[in-house]
């Protein structure tokens, strides 16, 4: 009776739990100046992207 009730305890923490695992809305591209990793919104289309690390800008679909 115990083990069940362990059981269904460890069912429930782990449902919906990402971890460090992929954001689906999200995307990572790469700035073309400094090669910095960027995350940006998945789905919007074109964007225009402002690097942090260089400040260049640029455009992406995504």
């Amino acid at each position: 009776m115990l083990w069940a009730r362990v059981r269904m305890l460890g069912q429930r923490t782990t449902q919906g739990f990402t971890g460090r695992g992929k954001d689906s809305r999200f995307i990572v591209v790469r700035c073309p100046r400094c090669r910095q990793k960027l995350r940006v919104p998945r789905g919007k289309g074109l964007i225009r992207i402002t690097c942090k690390r260089c400040t260049g800008k640029f455009e992406r679909k995504v």
